[in-house]
């Protein structure tokens, strides 16, 4: 049932399977018909500072802003039983709670959330443009190289889905959403991102971010990602 959302800012809940919860903020300006969706990377969250400043830059630009947690406290779903397949179908759950609210929907997924928002979009033609904030390696790279250690805390079949993830060079080729990929400078790993925007046959746009870490974590940075992100936005609006 889809949830109603009454104010400015709102945090809300969705009960999913196994009991957990997911949770997440909606901003609104006056009349917002944009929403942009953020997608947090790996070990991270929708409360990170990133997405705090930009859902400030977003809703002064008219856009709604709408960012959840993957993972989380006891309550929410554990960072080590998360399967690619949960956090994609947790994307389709939040896009079925605003259903028609909004006219245009963006992503914006930073990192790891790249390979969500890939996956989401093998089989949805409704997102209006795609942004990807400095992509993570593809993800059979970043998993087969966790410590022992860390490998015996995740659930087997969780781990699995990530480790296993085969046909990205496919998947990127499918895509048909307008998707931008902007890189960090100082982030490394460049050969991903450009390996990414070569695979795509859609409308499609790359650029680096000087003097940027992967979390873009200088003003300066931040707000020549944000400007990128919303000219690519509003091109997609007239294409």
């Amino acid at each position: 049932m889809p949830i109603k959302f009454t104010k400015s800012k709102q945090t809300f809940q969705i009960r999913m399977p196994n009991n957990y919860t997911l949770k997440g903020v909606l901003r609104c300006t006056s009349n917002s018909s944009n929403l942009l969706i953020l997608l947090h990377g790996l070990e991270s969250s929708y409360n990170t500072p990133l997405f705090k400043a930009a859902e400030t830059f977003f809703t002064k630009n008219h856009f709604a802003v709408l960012r959840f947690n993957f993972y989380g406290k006891p309550s929410e779903r554990p960072f080590y039983v998360t399967s690619l397949q949960d956090t994609t179908h947790d994307l389709a759950i939040v896009l079925e709670h605003i259903q028609n609210k909004f006219k245009n929907i963006f992503i914006a997924a930073h990192s790891l959330g790249a390979i969500t928002a890939i996956e989401f979009l093998q089989n949805q033609t409704n997102i209006q443009a795609l942004c990807l904030w400095d992509p993570s390696l593809p993800p059979e790279q970043i998993f087969a190289n966790l410590e022992d250690t860390e490998k015996r805390l995740w659930n087997k079949s969780s781990l699995l889905s990530w480790t296993n993830y085969k046909s990205l060079d496919q998947k990127m080729r499918n895509i048909k959403t307008p998707t931008q990929i902007i890189a960090a400078e100082l982030a490394g790993a460049h050969y991903a991102r450009t390996t990414y925007y070569e695979k795509l046959k859609s409308l499609k746009k790359y650029l680096t971010i000087k003097e940027a870490d992967h979390n873009f974590t200088n003003s300066l940075s931040q707000n020549k990602l944000f400007s990128e992100t919303y000219n690519w936005l509003k091109k997609s609006l007239h294409n």
